[in-house]
């Protein structure tokens, strides 16, 4: 289990910049018996990975991140059960980023204003491959050289009732 943590970093969902007071990243494999006739051994194998994220923050009254893109000057659309590609920076400005191209959010809280902000928790898991910092495949360890989440600006479509968010209009229904 990889436990990463980020403080003074920022969290982007499509094209849009969310400020985040910390964010973290559970990367897990689930762990499968691989033992054998004649060993008297254990023996272990990596199963399924991925990761549960987490990002704690805040949205100014008049900023909310349910808003869709469109109009102007919308958000990013946040909605529990919606999929979404997201980097986490590690660092404000650095390339130094863990990247999903298919995040699963299953929690959105949120508490109360004080002088107009809004504390956000978002919780939500990846779905398939996520990379992390330097552009390592999580699934293969292999290192690729990765554009930013606006410069993958097509968005993607999901088997539910609408389009995949990515940070911009829904695409219309399958």
């Amino acid at each position: 289990m990889d436990a990463i943590e980020g403080w003074n970093g920022r969290v982007k969902v499509g094209t849009f910049d969310l400020s985040m007071d910390s964010w973290k990243v559970n990367a897990t494999a689930t762990k499968v018996a691989a033992n054998d006739f004649e060993s008297r051994m254990r023996k272990n194998k990596a199963g399924l990975r991925g990761a549960a994220v987490e990002f704690s923050g805040y949205h100014d009254n008049d900023e909310s991140p349910f808003l869709p893109a469109t109009p102007a000057p919308g958000g990013p659309g946040l909605l529990v059960g919606e999929t979404y590609d997201c980097e986490a920076y590690l660092i404000k400005g650095s390339t130094l980023v863990f990247t999903f191209d298919s995040l699963t959010v299953f929690e959105i809280e949120e508490s109360d204003a004080v002088d107009d902000r809004v504390n956000l928790m978002i919780r939500g898991e990846t779905n398939g491959v996520f990379y992390y910092p330097g552009g390592i495949d999580a699934d293969t360890g292999a290192i690729t050289v990765l554009p930013l989440a606006a410069d993958r600006a097509k968005p993607k479509k999901h088997a539910g009732a609408g389009a995949k968010r990515s940070g911009q209009a829904h695409a219309g229904k399958e």
